[in-house]
């Protein structure tokens, strides 16, 4: 009987893991730890040229930069965009700053947010500055009900984002877009 129980336990819970790793989402359980896409008929080394030339052509701002790289292993690179935002007597959107790694393994890659930032503005309450979203510990943002407390109702939107980030790297791979070459013909 506890075998047939566990068994059946492993068969409900492999969906849910796996959706997990599809998608980003933010729940009062946290914020996914990263998600992995499978592209298939990439190497290693064609998904690590591919997303460093995605980095290089496709992220929106020039602020972005790399941070990090292993050869055909892994890329780190910090973006920025307005992707924070607070209730308040208007939506708030704050300036934001990211870090993501991702990493190449047998024709995958994982998309991993490592950090994410939001500046805020020099008030009379306080100075402004750069501060944390805290990725860990979520549940400051939930009410007991499970709903985005009041200041918090378009955190919804930051999972959307890195999955839309995500689903623009996969499809710049899949197209076999590259990055445009620099002339020497001047």
């Amino acid at each position: 009987m506890k075998k047939a129980f566990f068994a059946l336990l492993f068969l409900v819970a492999l969906p849910a893991v796996r959706a997990q790793s599809s998608q980003f989402t933010l729940t009062p359980e946290g914020f996914s730890d990263y998600i992995i896409t499978d592209v298939a008929g990439k190497s290693n080394t064609d998904l690590y040229k591919k997303t460093a030339d995605w980095i290089a052509t496709a992220v929106k701002h020039p602020s972005e930069k790399l941070i990090s790289k292993t050869d055909n292993e892994k890329i780190i690179f910090e973006g920025t965009d307005k992707i924070v935002s607070f209730n308040g007597p208007t939506k708030l959107v704050y300036d934001s700053r990211y870090q993501i790694e991702v990493s190449f393994k047998d024709g995958k890659y994982k998309f991993d947010l490592l950090k994410l930032e939001y500046n805020t503005p020099r008030t009379t309450h306080g100075p402004g500055g750069w501060r944390d979203f805290q990725l860990s510990d979520v549940s400051i943002y939930f009410t007991k009900q499970g709903e985005f407390r009041p200041p918090h109702k378009f955190y919804g939107e930051i999972p959307e984002y890195f999955n839309n980030l995500n689903n623009d790297l996969k499809k710049f791979i899949e197209s076999g877009a590259s990055a445009p070459t620099k002339s020497n013909d001047w």
